[in-house]
C-alpha cells in the first residue's frame, strides 16, 4: 500500500474517507467520544482514558513514588551444608547489596532452590547472622549464590514489649510535563462543495481522520515520549514542554535480545524469569498487560501450548486484547500494536510490560475540538482537536520493556 500524499491546504483540496464527527458548538468536549473512534489505532491510550485521570494546575507537576517493602533478596556468597548436629544451625548469610535493610531480628525467609526455612538473629549491613534450616521438613544444605531469598515474616518472642525495628521504603519525588497537543482540520470550501454534491461530507470526515491520528500521537508519546522542558526554546521563543513516556522512566527492567546467547530468540522462560522481576513490585499480577509488536507477538504464539491463549475476551478497560500470556500466577493480557512493524523505526521486536496500577493521565485540559477557529472571509474552514495532559509513571520497577525480539 501507498503512502498517502500530504496537502497543504492553502495550495490544495484533500478528499477525505470516513464520516463520524460532524458537531455545530464553538467547542466540544469529545473525550469521552475518543475512546470509540477505532479503538485498535490506540490501545494504551485507550485503556488510560477509561480510567479516571488527575486534575494539573500547572506545566509541570510532581508526584511522590512509593513501592511496597520488597519480600525477595539474593544469596551473595555460596553456603555450605552444616557439618554434623541435627539441630538449626547458627551461621551468616551474606544477601546483594543493600538488601540487607529487608530483614530485622526475627525475620523468616526461605531459600527457594532448597525450600529451607531460617531465621535472622541480628544483621550488620548487608551480613546476615541466622539460625539455618528451621522445621522438621527441610533440612540445612549447600545453597548456591545468586539464589532467591523470599522473605516470609517476623516472628517476634513471647512477652516482647520492645517496638521491633520499623522497615519502611523510601519516597521518592518523581515530575513530568504537560504537552500540548494540537491537530488543525483544514477544508477548503470547494473541497466541500464538491463532496456535498456526491452526497459525502468532506470536513466531517477531516474531523475523524484527524481524531484517529489524535490517538495514535498520544498513544506513541505514552510509549516513547520525551520528558522535557524547552524554556525560551520554542520556535516562537516562547518555549514548550513535553510529557516524558514509559521509555523515559523505565531503567530496571529491560531486556535487550541482542545480547542473548542465541541472539534475538526468545524463549519461555528467559520471559518467566523477566515478568517475575516485574511481580516482585506488583500488588496484583493480574493488572500486568503485554503491548507487543507483531513480531514479538507471533513468537509468543508460535510457543508450545499452555504458554499462550487466545483471547475470549473483547477487550481489557478498552484496550483490544488478542490473546493471553500464561504461567507466573496466571494469565497476563496482551494486545498487539499493529503500527509496530520492522519498516518502522525498528519497532518490530519490541513489547512493553506495563503495570496498569502503577500509570494514568494528569490532565490540564481533556481532548476538545474546537470549531471555525479562522476569521471570517477565507475561503476554508479550520477546526482544531487539542488535549493538554501528560502521564504519571509509578513505580518504574514494576514496568518494562523487551527488544531486539526476531524469532
Amino acid at each position: 500500500m501507498a503512502a498517502p500524499t500530504v496537502v497543504d491546504l492553502e495550495s490544495g483540496p484533500v478528499v477525505a474517507t470516513a464520516n463520524v464527527l460532524n458537531q455545530d458548538q464553538l467547542a466540544i468536549d469529545i473525550s469521552k467520544n475518543i475512546q470509540m473512534v477505532n479503538p485498535n489505532v490506540a490501545p494504551l491510550y485507550n485503556f488510560l482514558t477509561s480510567l479516571p485521570s488527575e486534575p494539573a494546575i500547572e506545566q509541570r507537576y510532581s508526584w511522590l513514588e512509593d513501592d511496597y517493602m520488597p519480600t525477595f533478596a539474593t544469596l551473595k556468597t555460596q553456603l555450605e551444608a552444616p557439618s554434623g548436629g541435627t539441630g538449626p544451625a547458627a551461621t551468616t548469610v551474606v544477601v546483594d547489596t543493600d538488601e540487607g535493610k529487608r530483614f530485622r531480628a526475627g525475620t523468616i525467609f526461605m531459600f527457594t532452590s532448597t525450600l529451607e526455612r531460617c531465621r535472622v538473629v541480628s544483621k550488620s549491613g548487608d551480613s546476615l547472622t541466622v539460625l539455618r534450616g528451621l522445621g522438621s521438613a527441610y533440612s540445612a544444605k549447600q545453597v548456591l549464590a545468586g539464589v532467591q531469598i523470599s522473605i516470609l515474616s517476623t516472628a517476634e518472642e513471647d512477652a516482647y514489649e520492645e517496638l521491633p525495628d520499623s522497615m519502611i521504603t523510601q519516597k521518592v519525588t518523581q515530575y513530568n510535563f504537560i504537552q500540548k497537543m494540537t491537530h488543525t482540520i483544514k477544508t477548503s470550501e470547494r473541497a466541500q462543495k464538491i463532496a456535498y454534491i456526491a452526497g459525502k461530507d468532506t470536513r466531517a470526515d477531516e474531523q475523524y481522520k484527524k481524531t484517529v491520528e489524535h490517538k495514535a500521537f498520544w498513544d506513541k508519546t505514552a510509549f516513547w515520549g520525551v520528558r522535557d522542558n524547552e524554556v525560551a526554546k520554542g520556535d516562537t521563543g516562547k518555549g514548550r514542554t513535553m510529557t516524558g513516556g514509559l521509555i523515559e522512566f523505565i531503567t530496571s527492567n529491560i531486556l535487550d535480545c541482542g545480547t542473548l546467547t542465541d541472539p534475538g530468540t526468545l524463549s519461555p522462560s528467559t520471559v518467566q524469569a523477566f515478568l517475575i522481576e516485574l511481580l516482585k513490585h506488583a500488588s496484583d499480577p493480574g493488572r500486568l498487560m503485554v503491548f507487543a509488536s507483531p513480531t514479538f507477538a507471533n513468537v509468543v504464539s508460535g510457543w508450545l501450548e499452555g504458554k499462550w491463549v487466545p483471547n475470549v475476551q473483547e477487550a481489557f478497560y478498552g484496550a483490544t486484547v488478542d490473546g493471553f500470556m500464561l504461567g507466573v500466577g496466571g494469565k497476563i493480557p496482551m494486545t498487539v500494536q499493529q503500527n509496530w512493524f520492522d519498516d518502522e523505526l525498528g519497532f518490530g521486536g519490541f513489547a512493553f510490560v506495563v503495570n496498569t496500577d502503577n500509570i494514568k493521565r494528569k490532565v490540564l485540559s481533556d481532548t476538545v475540538m474546537k470549531l471555525d477557529v479562522v476569521q471570517k472571509g477565507q475561503d476554508y474552514t479550520a477546526d482544531k482537536i487539542q488535549t493538554d495532559q501528560g502521564f504519571i509513571v509509578n513505580v518504574e520497577q514494576s514496568h518494562g520493556f523487551i527488544y531486539g525480539v526476531t524469532s
